[in-house]
């Protein structure tokens, strides 16, 4: 390894690649495979039959107001119930090969986020590894600086001292 733990925490780099689940790809990716399943069980339910119930209930009292009968006398209640049964037997097929179709394009979406995922954990990957590389260059080029700083010192103070000429600092 180009790099310890311990020195990654000092100068607080990550230890590791995000989680590829925190990652909007993948939020995208299974929210659009969310999308693909619906429509599968879109397509299911219009492949069967639809029954549909509806239903009223209605209470009337006509003249209450000003009559010599009781509030009770005439009451009505009345109700309705109607049931609906949708379904095309005429349809030659179609809504099968919907649903066939919704299960090949659910299984070709599931595989194309599968191949646009692995890329992005390999973005990822590869962005750890040159973040790693770029932190042992940036110490490397501390401890250079340090070493350079140094020898400038040296020279500077050889030079007061008439050791070495001017043209040795410029050059040293």
């Amino acid at each position: 390894a180009l790099f310890s733990v311990k020195e990654l925490a000092k100068e607080k780099l990550p230890s590791r690649a995000p989680e590829l689940e925190r990652h909007y790809e993948y939020r995208i990716a299974d929210l659009q495979t969310r999308i693909e399943e619906l429509n599968v069980d879109l397509a299911r339910r219009r492949y069967w039959p639809r029954l549909f119930l509806a239903g009223a209930l209605r209470y009337d009292n006509t003249d209450y107001l000003g009559n010599s009968a009781s509030f009770d006398a005439q009451d009505q209640w009345s109700w309705n119930a109607l049931l609906t049964l949708e379904y095309n037997f005429w349809d030659w097929g179609i809504r099968r090969r919907d649903v066939r179709i919704a299960k090949y394009r659910l299984e070709s979406q599931v595989r194309t986020l599968d191949g646009a995922l692995l890329g992005t954990q390999e973005d990822l990957t590869r962005l750890m590894l040159d973040l790693g590389q770029r932190a042992s260059e940036y110490r490397l080029n501390k401890e250079l600086l340090s070493m350079e700083t140094q020898n400038y010192a040296f020279l500077e103070g050889e030079y007061r001292m008439g050791r070495i000429s001017f043209l040795d600092i410029v050059t040293g």
